[in-house]
């Protein structure tokens, strides 16, 4: 099948800044990408690098499109492993962001083609629901992050970024509350 790409930047300004290793981001930036194959299926997916984590911006992104669009007009693909392989032959390849927008743009596609969702492509029995996680960055009081979002399943904690005794204060803080579940999170 061929692949036809639209894309369309967008810019979305945060309620308040959030750092991101080392820069205060304020806005997000990025690439909405729709997918189109011949049946006339649309999905839509993004491709938004954070600065501060990614190697690659958003402009890089818009300069690797004209390529990366060419070469999927220019394959027949059948299978997200045909799709993977055709975009590692482009500059997507060392676009992470990229990659993963134009991936969840053809799950989207494929899931709406078989009249499911997403989760029926990737699981035989997905789960009906998503348990709630709070991020706790470490910018407020531990008891707040816990009372923020009741019902929350899990508090995802960054870790990594302040001394070790510091962050060992917090997740102990954390852990006093018998609903709280933590889920550390140390990348970047």
């Amino acid at each position: 099948m061929t692949i036809h790409i639209d894309h369309a930047p967008f810019t979305l300004p945060l309620r308040r800044p959030v750092p991101c290793n080392g820069v205060q981001v304020v806005e997000r930036r990025g690439i909405l990408l729709a997918l189109r194959g011949a049946e006339g299926e649309v999905g839509y997916g993004e491709a938004a690098p954070l600065p501060g984590l990614h190697t690659e911006s958003t402009a890089d992104v818009a300069r690797a499109l004209p390529e990366v669009a060419h070469a999927l007009s220019a394959a027949r693909i059948e299978s997200l492993g045909e799709l993977r392989e055709t975009l590692l032959a482009t500059a997507a390849r060392t676009m992470p962001a990229l990659l993963f927008g134009i991936e969840m743009a053809w799950l989207c596609r494929a899931a709406r083609r078989q009249g499911s969702g997403i989760a029926h492509l990737l699981a035989a029995a997905p789960s009906r629901t998503v348990p709630l996680c709070k991020l706790f960055d470490g910018s407020a009081d531990a008891a707040r992050a816990v009372r923020v979002i009741p019902g929350a399943g899990s508090i995802k904690v960054k870790v990594g970024r302040r001394p070790l005794a510091e962050e060992r204060a917090i997740l102990r803080s954390l852990t006093a509350s018998p609903t709280a579940r933590l889920r550390l999170d140390g990348n970047r």
